[in-house]
């Protein structure tokens, strides 16, 4: 019937699914190179990561479960180099997760210190938070670049993005970098710093996507000029 509310489709399902299935690949990729499961920060980073997947799939289903089945698809018009871009640095950040496990292996000391873990947790609780209120507020918040034409895509200027035109990209370089000293690891810094400067490049490109092509977005920009960071770029 037509006036039925917006619900889950099988893309949606299937999406939330893959979802829960990385979250266990990052277990597999944790305590694999480890080589236990007696590591308190692996189960303490698992633990946050699925909160927040949980929270976050919660409420887009009571609010905009459209965007849940949008993300599911690889949607016409996605622009190629922001897919290749995704690719390499989920990629890196399963090589940082491995490379903290065959550290801590290496060392033999899985021990949480304190003051590292409550930095961490605040840390990524934050860039989870991020993340959260800027899917929550922009519906057109979907995987991959492209105008959304069909689904009359506009710019949003609530929430966060009154202040940073790329929240959620902010809360993902900031849980990137959170991921070493949460799980304390020097090795890990490298694939996770990594990873974070390849989101840097994607919101490069994404808001000069943005700036030729979508309606209103140069006016966005001039009136809210930062990117990531207020006052910086």
């Amino acid at each position: 019937m037509s006036g039925e509310p917006p619900s889950l489709d099988r893309s949606g399902r299937i999406g939330v699914a893959r979802e829960y299935l990385r979250i266990a690949v990052q277990a597999a990729l944790l305590f694999g190179s480890f080589g236990g499961f007696a590591w308190p920060a692996a189960w303490l980073y698992l633990g946050l990561v699925l909160a927040f997947q949980s929270t976050l799939t919660a409420m887009l289903l009571r609010r905009n479960p459209e965007l849940l089945n949008a993300r599911a698809r690889l949607q016409p018009g996605s622009r190629s180099w922001d897919l290749a871009i995704l690719v390499a640095a989920f990629l890196l950040g399963y090589v940082a997760l491995a490379a903290a496990g065959l550290e801590t292996r290496r060392s033999g000391d899985a021990s949480l210190s304190a003051g590292r873990v409550l930095v961490g947790i605040a840390g990524m609780a934050s860039a989870f938070a991020l993340i959260l209120r800027a899917m929550i507020e922009n519906p057109h918040f979907e995987g991959l670049v492209r105008i959304q034409t069909e689904r009359g895509h506009a710019v949003c200027r609530s929430g966060p993005y009154a202040w940073i035109r790329h929240p959620g990209y902010a809360g993902m370089i900031l849980g990137n970098l959170c991921i070493p000293l949460l799980l304390g690891s020097r090795w890990a810094a490298i694939p996770a710093g990594a990873a974070a400067l390849l989101l840097v490049l994607r919101t490069a490109l994404e808001d000069r996507t943005l700036q030729l092509e979508l309606t209103g977005y140069l006016d966005y920009a001039a009136a809210v000029r930062s990117r990531l960071i207020p006052g910086v770029w």
